[in-house]
């Protein structure tokens, strides 16, 4: 599958939704299907994607798609809780982590702190 259909793909899945989309990157599970940071910075355009979660093998990528937008206008997570503080030094808004379907409430306690420790 080439970048152009990838592209098409998830323009036509936000042009179709009532609700934004958030663009989930794993290539591990999608036989290494690759969403580079060139097509984020297209895709981001989009008035009707929200953000994308990037679980690809290296805080790398979330560090070049956060430089690229601004927080209130594309939400660059990552894709792995040990990633969430460097991610956040890096610009990410944060994480979406199966961790927090365990101890939902030590990561929403943690937050906070882990953002004011950033700043």
């Amino acid at each position: 599958m080439d970048q152009a259909a990838i592209n098409g793909f998830f323009r036509e899945l936000a042009d179709s939704s009532a609700l934004p989309a958030v663009i989930y990157s794993f290539p591990g599970v999608t036989a290494g299907l690759e969403i580079d940071s060139e097509m984020l910075e297209v895709l981001g355009q989009h008035k009707n994607i929200a953000g994308v979660k990037l679980t690809c093998g290296g805080i790398a990528k979330v560090t070049r798609a956060a430089a690229i937008f601004k927080p209130s206008e594309f939400a660059v997570l990552a894709g792995k809780s040990d990633w969430l503080v460097p991610a956040m030094a890096a610009g990410s808004v944060g994480c979406i982590t199966g961790v927090a379907n365990l101890y939902p409430r030590i990561c929403i306690l943690d937050f906070p702190r882990k953002t004011a420790d950033l700043l």
